[in-house]
């Protein structure tokens, strides 16, 4: 982490951010967030469970909140909360930003938050994240955004970096004190009121960790923002530089107050701090049920209850009068055409520089193509006795392919996470992505199509040319479908690895039912039901009329086991060319799906209209995940504190 500390040493509490900044946004005025009475319910099959009981705290701009806690104290539960996390149980209690309520649009507009885990564009360098982070969410001119650029570049401390690209386990880039401090940098860009951050020195050493703490604590003076974090196990200067500390304990709040006044309170109710020991391990020892006698906590608990006389913060009332109430922010956000096509340039580029999504599928579909070419090569004579070879070239070509797809679910997955937290801080639309993300699945799968077929198919196979647009179409109409299932099974499971599963049992019944292996009228019910509904069975009945109907085959000879023809006169080895609608009629004797009548329309209608249902799913799933969330509900009653 020695560039983590490096870094440090460039963190500046900027003047030049402050003024950018607060020209428009006017940060200098303050901003007052809190909460009251906030409780988290699950339900389980004995009834509900409280996990949170009762939470009040705030905290004012320019000043630092720290959650301190055990693990399974409710630290984490307690940020999901205050920024409406979709998880499961119920959200209770009173939470206000300038004594206003808090709701999706009002933490939209004026908050941000940070997950522990960091979710940035790999291939991108860190100008190149900021660039477009601002194109999207700031409308001011291109020297305005320039210049926030630079200046939150300089105050989070990554101007040595900022043409680095930011890297994952499989491409070298930024450490993790720096892709913290980007994920900052990308979050001061609306121009929060509140900051939430999760385990912010998260996989962090003690150096980066103080390193980002103190960082934190800085920015909110030079920004004057507010910050919500949960921490473990500051280190003693950290630690005393916190403006505020919560210590919480199975739920409860063990402490709320400054930190000067952590030790003269624990002294008071009888815990004296020994000398040279880091006051914060010595609070987190002190409620942690695991290692301390279990009534000792609930003392310490109760104590507190006893003594809680309000919170520091005034009223409500008093938020309003000396706040303002929640300012608009109307520098802020673009028009939906404006964010569609910034997502449109930047993922454009990302296709050329992550080959996982799809340049390493085309090398891939082309690798695989040619290795079929090569086997069924003896299939570009035409002969009689090659017939059933051609087609299972044609299965080949469609079945590999298609089972490539599920590296798109991985993809998609941490392409989902990256999308949800833009959406949620308020930097663009769903209906912006998803639109973009259409544009450009459009061509890429045009061109997948080509690296599939061409080569193997028309250049080693010979298939029959004057078809060859039609076939591409059908062709990339059925990648676009199995894109669109991706998709789906991308953000259905939390998992990517579950997604990828069920992908690949798609695709296995897919192949199973395409109409070669086994007989349509074979399958019984209700498994038959899906062969309505295969998207691989539609796409090869198109592409095999495609190829065959209008081709001609060699007359049969004596020496072939099998002959596909009708009419005597090519049954007599006389020369004379076989066409392949007689072709088709004799294999469909075989294989039901196939006969001489023209469906390829029809066909990829059906292939048309289950990629639009798989890809409808998919924008319902994403709309949902992206744009709901765990609304807080009025508090439960009065509590005795």
């Amino acid at each position: 982490m020695e560039d983590v500390e490096k870094g440090n040493t460039n963190m500046k509490k900027s003047s030049s951010l402050q003024d950018v900044l607060g020209s428009k946004n006017n940060l200098k005025a303050d901003s007052v967030f809190r909460f009251e009475d906030v409780r988290y319910r699950v339900k389980t099959k004995d009834g509900e469970t409280e996990i949170l009981h009762g939470i009040d705290g705030c905290v004012r701009s320019g000043e630092v909140l720290a959650i301190l806690g055990p693990s399974g104290a409710g630290k984490t539960c307690l940020i999901d909360a205050l920024t409406m996390e979709m998880k499961g149980g119920d959200n209770y209690g009173k939470v206000t930003l300038n004594g206003q309520d808090l709701t999706r649009d009002v933490f939209t507009r004026n908050c941000a938050s940070m997950t522990q885990q960091d979710n940035h564009w790999a291939f991108l360098t860190c100008r190149e994240t900021l660039d477009y982070a601002a194109d999207l969410c700031v409308n001011d001119t291109e020297e305005q955004k320039r210049a926030r650029i630079d200046a939150i570049l300089s105050t989070v401390g990554l101007n040595d970096c900022a043409d680095t690209k930011v890297g994952n386990q499989f491409l070298k880039g930024l450490s993790g004190g720096q892709k913290r401090r980007l994920s900052l940098a990308v979050s001061l860009l609306t121009d929060p009121k509140v900051l939430f951050l999760d385990e912010p020195t998260s996989g962090l050493d003690a150096a980066a960790a103080a390193a980002i703490m103190s960082f934190l604590k800085e920015l909110a003076q030079a920004t004057n923002i507010a910050i919500v974090c949960t921490i473990h196990q500051p280190s003693t200067a950290v630690f005393n530089g916190f403006d505020r500390v919560m210590l919480l304990s199975s739920g409860r709040v063990a402490y709320l107050g400054t930190s000067k006044d952590v030790l003269p309170y624990f002294e008071k109710i009888g815990h004296k701090m020994p000398a040279n020991t880091n006051p914060a391990e010595y609070m987190l020892d002190l409620v942690n049920r695991e290692f301390t006698d279990p009534k000792q906590v609930d003392d310490i608990l109760d104590r507190y209850e006893k003594s809680y006389t309000g919170l520091p913060c005034g009223s409500y009332e008093d938020d309003l009068k000396e706040t303002g109430g929640v300012p608009n922010n109307e520098h802020l956000g673009n028009s939906t055409l404006a964010e569609t096509m910034t997502l449109f340039r930047r993922h454009g580029l990302l296709v050329f520089r992550d080959p996982t999504l799809y340049v390493a599928r085309a090398v891939m579909f082309l690798n695989a193509c040619i290795f079929f070419g090569i086997i069924y090569i003896k299939s570009r004579e035409r002969e009689q006795d090659q017939v059933f070879s051609r087609m299972w070239l044609l299965v080949w070509h469609i079945g590999v392919p298609t089972s490539l797809g599920v590296v798109a679910v991985f993809s998609y997955n941490e392409e989902f996470a990256a999308m949800k937290r833009e959406i949620k801080n308020g930097m663009l639309r769903p209906f912006s992505y998803l639109f973009s993300n259409a544009l450009i699945q459009l061509p890429l799968m045009l061109f997948l199509g080509v690296c599939a077929v061409s080569v193997s198919g028309y250049g080693m196979a010979d298939w029959y040319a004057p078809h060859y647009i039609q076939v591409l179409l059908v062709y990339a109409l059925m990648l676009w479908a199995y894109e669109a299932a991706a998709q789906v099974f991308s953000i259905c499971f939390t998992n990517p690895l579950i997604g990828m599963l069920v992908y690949m049992n798609l695709w296995f019944g897919g192949f199973l039912f395409n109409g070669i292996l086994i007989d349509e009228k074979d399958v019984v019910w209700p498994f038959r039901a899906f062969t309505y509904v295969n998207i691989m069975k539609w796409a090869l009945r198109a592409i095999v009329y495609l190829e065959y109907s209008d081709a001609t085959f060699n007359a049969c000879t004596e020496s072939d086991l099998l002959c596909f023809s009708n009419s005597a006169e090519t049954m007599l080895g006389t020369g004379m060319k076989v066409p392949g609608s007689e072709v088709l009629d004799s294999m469909g004797k075989t294989y039901r799906l196939y006969s001489n009548e023209d469906t390829v329309a029809f066909d990829a209608m059906m292939v048309l209209v289950i990629g639009m249902g798989f890809k409808l799913w998919y924008f319902y799933l994403f709309y949902t995940k992206t744009r709901k969330v765990k609304e807080i509900l009025p508090p439960i009653g009065d509590v005795a504190k």
